[in-house]
């Protein structure tokens, strides 16, 4: 059985080169030549999981009212990490939580907006 056979996301080859496989192919995200298939797999699904927890944090504050400032900042700079990740994981899921958080922020910060701009009105008359 190939690590592709056991592996969704991703295949070790035999000089123990990792793949993590996207919708446009595979990229190459490392390299675990002293260890079995399975252990170089396991190391690049631990940097997903970490990805993946990072962003699961950041939903969790979104939802809890932190500043959509921050929430923007951290959004930024997760999609940067995301994009090449060096991690054998479902990377594109990530991509698509995040770009529902950019759109989160973008409305709250909208209707921020539009209440301060109400505000400027009423308080001007």
């Amino acid at each position: 059985m190939t690590a592709s056979d056991q592996h969704p996301w991703g295949r070790v080859d035999e000089d123990g080169s990792v793949y993590v496989l996207e919708a446009d192919g595979e990229r190459l995200v490392g390299q675990y030549p002293d260890g079995t298939q399975e252990e170089a797999i396991a190391y690049f699904e631990r940097k997903y999981t970490d990805l993946a927890g990072q962003v699961t944090l950041l939903e969790q504050r979104a939802k809890r009212g932190a500043p959509a400032a921050d929430i923007a900042k951290a959004v930024t700079s997760l999609t940067a990490s995301v994009q090449n990740a060096n991690a054998v994981g479902d990377l594109q899921a990530l991509r698509t939580r995040l770009e529902a958080l950019a759109s989160t922020v973008s409305e709250i910060t909208e209707k921020a907006v539009g209440r301060g701009a109400g505000r400027g009105r009423a308080g001007g008359s």
